[in-house]
């Protein structure tokens, strides 16, 4: 009987040590090709009714992103870093197609950084351009997609609030965007007290 206890506590006394060595394991192979597979775009008719905009979704956040922080304000999902919802969807690739072009074929809009976050994706009145975000680490940006080059630039480097719906709207005009922005100067929120108030109980 003491043997047994005396194993069971050896067993109890060395779990912690064995769960701290876990780490992130990949699936068989199999299964992970199905979660990898290409995602199917998701298509926004243009204003003109002939340009299509195909948007590859990122499927699966990465693990940096699901550990980034959040907080929790009136049913609100925020991160504090960036002013962004979060656990928000997000694409990682846009394309036009012309769908009335004989043979036409997918145009990828150059200039979006690699592994870009791309959100709030809204055309212009006339369809000539493409106002799209792209969120950062610690901050949202504007970008500005022109359709008939297929290209894209950084159109300010103002930092963006997404915290309630989408930062910018195109004036009817199609010639400006009007946008909430980051309060300058703002505080970071109060840090998490180290000591916890109590125990924890499983």
């Amino acid at each position: 009987m003491r043997t047994a206890l005396a194993m069971v506590a050896m067993i109890l006394g060395t779990s912690p040590a064995l769960a701290d060595e876990v780490t992130y394991q990949r699936p068989v192979k199999a299964v992970a090709n199905f979660v990898e597979a290409p995602p199917i775009p998701r298509t926004n008719l243009g204003p003109d009714k002939t340009t299509v905009l195909l948007m590859t979704p990122i499927l699966f956040p990465s693990i940096a992103e699901l550990a980034e922080p959040e907080l929790r304000l009136a049913g609100l999902r925020v991160n504090p870093k960036n002013r962004a919802t979060a656990r928000r969807s997000f694409a990682q690739r846009l394309d036009l197609l012309d769908i009335k072009a004989k043979a036409a074929s997918p145009r990828p809009i150059r200039g979006i950084p690699d592994a870009a976050r791309i959100g709030d994706i809204a055309w212009s009145p006339d369809g000539k351009y493409l106002a799209f975000t792209v969120t950062e680490d610690d901050a949202i940006k504007l970008w500005l997609g022109d359709v008939h080059d297929a290209s894209a630039k950084l159109l300010t480097t103002t930092q963006l609030s997404g915290v309630v719906g989408e930062p910018c709207q195109w004036r009817s005009d199609s010639r400006a965007l009007i946008c909430r922005t980051a309060p300058a100067g703002a505080k970071a929120p109060p840090a998490a007290p180290a000591v916890p108030t109590g125990p924890i109980v499983q």
